[in-house]
């Protein structure tokens, strides 16, 4: 048994080493050579999958491969790699329970048939401090907002459900359904209420639920990775494709678009920096980076849309 832990413990060091070197990739390529950033530009770790920003201009990178995960905990400014250490493999988001940790993980498989699915708690120093099982396999999970996050859960036939977790507790409450197939979920809060932010499954657009009524409405485009700024009342989310990639702004909580910014093609998710700043995440398999807006909410130059009365 001691050699056994040993040969894991080995391996596990060896994929995080790989994971490591694939940062160094990502800064000498671009994940578009001929994209011009809206905002500043710096490398991150391969095969990136969330963020989460954190206090001091940090942000917390989830990042790897089926086989092996780890969390990259990068200056936006420089790129440097503060610190980073391996995590559960099947590790599918992260949220920052305080802007200076702990972090929480979504973790999600299928095993011998089953729907396996938890929340890890881990200190930026690279300890798992705790366990909280989930009904079902998470998908990802929300930002912290109001002392609760919301995980993605997966059912059968592409059901999907969001259920919350108060923190600092873990306690789990009562899971809400959303719609079939729905993905790159996010929880908002603005003067008009708390929404839930989803791609829906079926026709691609952004829908915002109200936590507590359960009203939507949804985005004039299809789009994805949506967030939210509360202090401008407005979300943001990717759009279009490969060639005209672009971040759709939009009223909260009509969703109708004001405005659009550049996008890199490679734009994954969006998020908001202690700074108030609009971070995104642009990631391949392959590189990534993470380019931070100049101007508060990215929305300085943006163009405008005009929209009938």
């Amino acid at each position: 048994m001691i050699r056994s832990n040993r040969v894991s413990a080995m391996r596990a060091r060896l994929m995080l080493s790989a994971l490591l070197s694939t940062v160094l990739i990502a800064s000498s390529t671009g994940c578009d050579q001929s994209f011009r950033p809206a905002g500043r530009e710096v490398p991150g770790p391969a095969g990136s999958i969330a963020a989460a920003p954190l206090s001091g201009g940090r942000i917390a990178i989830l990042a790897g491969s089926p086989e092996a995960k780890g969390v990259f905990l990068i200056d936006e400014t420089t790129g440097t790699v503060l610190r980073s250490f391996g995590v559960t493999k099947e590790a599918t988001g992260i949220a920052a329970e305080t802007p200076d940790g702990p972090i929480l993980l979504s973790i999600g498989a299928q095993r011998d048939g089953r729907s396996i699915g938890a929340v890890e708690q881990w200190g930026l120093e690279g300890t798992k401090d705790r366990v909280v099982p989930l009904p079902s396999e998470a998908l990802g999970i929300t930002r912290i907002q109001g002392g609760a996050a919301y995980a993605l859960l997966n059912g059968s036939n592409e059901a999907r459900a969001a259920i919350p977790i108060a923190v600092p507790a873990l306690r789990v409450g009562r899971a809400v359904p959303l719609d079939l197939g729905a993905h790159s979920l996010e929880l908002c809060a603005s003067d008009a209420g708390d929404f839930l932010l989803y791609t829906d499954g079926a026709r691609g657009f952004v829908v915002i639920r109200d936590v507590h009524t359960g009203g939507v409405a949804h985005s004039e485009s299809v789009a994805d990775g949506a967030t939210c700024v509360r202090a401008n009342n407005r979300a943001y989310a990717v759009v279009g494709g490969l060639l005209d990639r672009r971040i759709s702004i939009m009223q909260l909580p009509t969703m109708v678009e004001i405005g659009s910014i550049p996008a890199s093609r490679d734009a994954l998710a969006l998020y908001e920096n202690d700074a108030s700043r609009l971070v995104a995440l642009n990631a391949t398999r392959r590189v990534s980076t993470i380019e931070t807006f100049d101007q508060p909410w990215g929305e300085q130059g943006a163009s405008t849309v005009a929209v009938a009365r």
